[in-house]
């Protein structure tokens, strides 16, 4: 049964950091991706860098890191491949 939250394997229950849905969409086009979470909003120093980075291993895929202007948003990705979101991510 697909979630009234979920559109394109992104989960849209709670705000985004600008550009970070349209990152999620590709992220979660991956043939072992199952679903994008987005998580908190934080604040933080600007920084320049990758949008997304990957963070640590979960026991369902991976942890990631949105980074915006002031802002640092965690990303949960469920999937059965990790590597192959990293290798995307780079």
């Amino acid at each position: 049964m697909m979630s009234k939250h979920r559109k394109n394997g992104v989960k849209r229950e709670h705000r985004m950091i600008q550009g970070l849905e349209e990152a999620l969409v590709l992220v979660a086009a991956l043939d072992c991706v199952s679903a994008c979470i987005p998580g908190r909003l934080r604040q933080a120093r600007s920084r320049a860098g990758p949008f997304l980075t990957a963070q640590a291993d979960t026991p369902d895929g991976l942890k990631l890191a949105a980074h915006g202007k002031g802002i640092i948003q965690e990303v949960f990705v469920i999937t059965k491949d990790r590597e192959a979101v990293r290798k995307m991510l780079t």
